[in-house]
């Protein structure tokens, strides 16, 4: 059996993402902060999340949700402080 870690490849709708940071200390593969336009049902259209890789795909938490692009810019410039 292997523990290779696989690190999902970047979505192309993602508008922005920080760095990915690799694997370590009993934790899957993250990314601090992604800005992604949110699900057509959702109220606030855009919003950044913090991502981590669950079982070869990327899954979200903590997200700040938008409601203009300029907002989630802003929260995603916050995020990266």
């Amino acid at each position: 059996m292997s523990n290779t870690i696989t690190i999902p490849a970047i979505p192309s709708d993602w508008l922005a993402h920080s760095g990915v940071i690799p694997a370590g200390n009993g934790r899957g593969t993250r990314i601090c902060a992604v800005l992604h336009k949110a699900s057509l049902e959702s109220y606030h259209p855009f919003v950044v999340h913090a991502a981590y890789e669950n079982n070869g795909v990327w899954a979200f938490e903590r997200g700040d949700y938008c409601m203009t692009e300029a907002e989630g810019i802003k929260a995603f410039a916050a995020r990266q402080k």
